[in-house]
């Protein structure tokens, strides 16, 4: 099972260089300068094998010159860097699945970017978000001590699609597409619910400032191209007691276009299992023993 689903993953994932607009989309709406520079790096990963191990020095060196953490250090703290392992691995291809198929043409190119952007991307968060805090007048020694040393590495890894945690677990790995990855918006959304109290810690404060840069000019850009086609937003969350799959989306050419990505599909799910339709939230991301299974069905 794990090996079809691994395959299924493979052949509806790579290639297309997703984790920019997936993984990646919230932290575009949040800093569109740490986005840039991480797509550039991965595009450049493409033809240059190079480009993720030239960041990690040159950041190494440039964070020691300042006083900072360097990229061991902040593993150290949590923060995860991926590698070589790709696509594949962060999404739970057992044993050495990743390292077979990864090395074969084409796929071996797009995995590496997938990692590029991810590993780059975190790195940016992680020392901007240290910088913010030293700007405070706080030294290293007590953001440390403090946890949110630790605070801003794990924000810094579920905002991009990662956490050691996998959603449903075993089960989750037979029947979800991406559990880990579910599990990661899940946290995120968790964190920035806690965020909006008084007192949030750091990574909490992290992810509430992201999801609402997020819906809010998400929200403007949606309502903005339609206005400009003369065309009204439907606002309607639930239509017939099901989800309105024109809710917050762009009308054009008769059809109907999200600028939320993965994260409307988060809220379709939800939808769907607030609703007492379960089958149709797992279906929308099954993994490739679900999606077949049913179509064959």
């Amino acid at each position: 099972v794990q090996a079809f689903n691994t395959m299924w993953a493979m052949i509806h994932a790579t290639g297309d260089l997703s984790a920019s607009g997936i993984q990646g989309l919230l932290k575009l709406y949040d800093n569109p300068k740490q986005w840039s520079q991480a797509f550039n790096l991965q595009i450049r990963s493409l033809f240059d094998e190079n480009v993720a191990g030239a960041f990690v020095s040159d950041f190494d060196v440039a964070e020691k010159a300042a006083g900072r953490l360097t990229m061991s250090e902040w593993a150290k703290a949590g923060g995860r860097y991926g590698g070589a392992g790709g696509f594949l691995e962060s999404a739970g291809a057992p044993g050495n699945v990743p390292e077979k198929i990864g090395s074969l043409p084409v796929i071996k190119q797009a995995n590496r970017a997938f990692s590029t952007f991810g590993d780059t991307l975190r790195p940016m968060i992680w020392r901007d978000e240290l910088k913010t805090e030293l700007a405070k007048g706080r030294t290293l020694e007590e953001i440390t001590d403090s946890g949110d040393l630790g605070r801003i590495a794990d924000g810094g890894n579920v905002m991009t699609g990662w956490t050691d945690k996998e959603t449903g677990g075993t089960i989750g790995r037979t029947v979800l597409f991406a559990p880990r990855w579910l599990q990661s918006r899940l946290e995120t959304v968790t964190k920035a619910a806690k965020g909006l109290r008084p007192g949030a810690t750091k990574d909490q404060a992290m992810a509430r400032n992201a999801l609402l840069k997020l819906i809010v000019i998400g929200a403007l850009i949606t309502i903005a191209a339609n206005e400009a086609q003369g065309k009204d937003t439907d606002y309607r969350l639930m239509v017939n007691g099901k989800r309105n799959s024109k809710f917050m989306r762009i009308n054009y050419g008769g059809r109907y276009y999200s600028v939320f990505g993965p994260w409307d599909s988060l809220v379709g799910t939800i939808l769907n299992i607030g609703t007492g339709r379960p089958l149709e939230a797992i279906r929308s991301m099954g993994s490739g023993v679900v999606a077949t299974g049913w179509d064959l069905i």
